[in-house]
């Protein structure tokens, strides 16, 4: 989703609260893909060698973070 529709900020509250409803529904996918992506990259980089810190100093996530989400 690239923005939200300009139209959604006129319609009637029913259809303003349906179709925010969709579009966080769309939003929520589209995290889980993306995280998805980070994910798999941060484990192509272990497989290539690269430590959790040396991932770490060139992605601006905690060494922490990065094990958090290789362990999901």
């Amino acid at each position: 989703m690239d923005e939200i529709p300009a139209d959604l900020y006129d319609a009637a509250p029913v259809e303003r609260a349906r179709r925010s409803t969709e579009l966080i529904a769309e939003v929520a996918a589209e995290r889980d893909n993306v995280m998805r992506i980070r994910r798999h990259a941060l484990a192509e980089l272990v497989a290539s060698g690269m430590t959790q810190t040396e991932i770490a100093q060139q992605t601006e996530l905690s060494r922490a973070r990065i094990g958090q989400i290789l362990d999901d």
